[in-house]
């Protein structure tokens, strides 16, 4: 198989995963019981930063972010944990793997090199990213909300317009935390 067709086959298979991720979304009723007050969020405007895992397109809501920094210019001795797909840096900050975290194992690409350092509320934590994209302002209606977390607690909802999922901060480090 000829490197093209293998690129061709991997984005068949992320497009095929994204699909599924935007039918598999349960709305949220109109009077919106479901949301807790950490989730206020949802109920008005809010902006959301695009980023790209491993061709996968997710959305990080911007409250929920510190800070953006350049892969290669994070600087610490890593201790690795590959039971939550992470490393751990100065016991400070924990940076995961998101295509391990999001994506099936079929799906991943296992040499993949992230670029960029997407570090979260909290700051303990951090996701790691191929590309940073653009920071959209969404409306609570154009978001397919889950209501029930499903296998995967980390998606909150889904964007159609941006072919995109919604990550669940949250939820993905109650996860994380749990491993």
């Amino acid at each position: 198989m000829s490197k093209s067709d293998t690129i061709a086959e991997h984005q068949l298979a992320l497009s095929t995963y994204l699909e599924d991720m935007l039918t598999e979304v349960d709305l949220v009723p109109e009077e919106q019981p479901g949301f807790t007050t950490n989730e206020g969020w949802k109920l008005s405007p809010f902006q959301a930063l695009l980023i790209d895992v491993q061709g996968l397109q997710l959305a990080i809501p911007e409250h929920q972010l510190v800070n953006i920094q350049i892969a290669n210019k994070v600087s610490a001795t890593p201790e690795q944990n590959s039971d939550q797909h992470s490393v751990t840096i100065n016991q400070k900050l924990t940076i995961i793997d998101t295509g391990k975290v999001v994506l099936p194992e079929a799906y991943r690409d296992e040499d993949n090199q992230s670029a960029f350092i997407i570090i979260l509320s909290g700051e303990k934590w951090a996701l790691a990213c191929n590309k940073v994209n653009e920071v959209i302002t969404l409306s609570p209606d154009s978001v397919s909300w889950r209501q029930q977390a499903g296998n995967r607690p980390w998606l909150a909802g889904t964007i159609s317009e941006h072919k995109c999922g919604i990550l669940n901060i949250d939820a993905l480090i109650a996860q994380l935390e749990q491993a």
